[in-house]
């Protein structure tokens, strides 16, 4: 499968070496595995129609963290 996902959060050193075509910055996950950005869960189901099949693009997702980390 071309779409790949790094830890969640994702550190900037796993992201040097990456070798996927395209990087998809997605919200970490809440507790029972949803995204917590709307947006972001808007855009899920789209991302893994153009990722997903074997012929598609390579992608990485890369976790940003928790809302709360977002706003220090």
């Amino acid at each position: 499968m071309p779409l790949h996902e790094t830890h969640d959060p994702a550190d900037s050193v796993s992201l040097k070496d990456a070798k996927e075509s395209y990087l998809v910055f997605y919200s970490s996950r809440d507790d029972s595995g949803k995204l917590w950005c709307p947006d972001c869960v808007a855009v899920e189901k789209l991302v893994q129609d153009v990722f997903g099949p074997e012929d598609g693009p390579s992608g990485l997702i890369v976790y940003v963290g928790q809302k709360s980390e977002l706003r220090t």
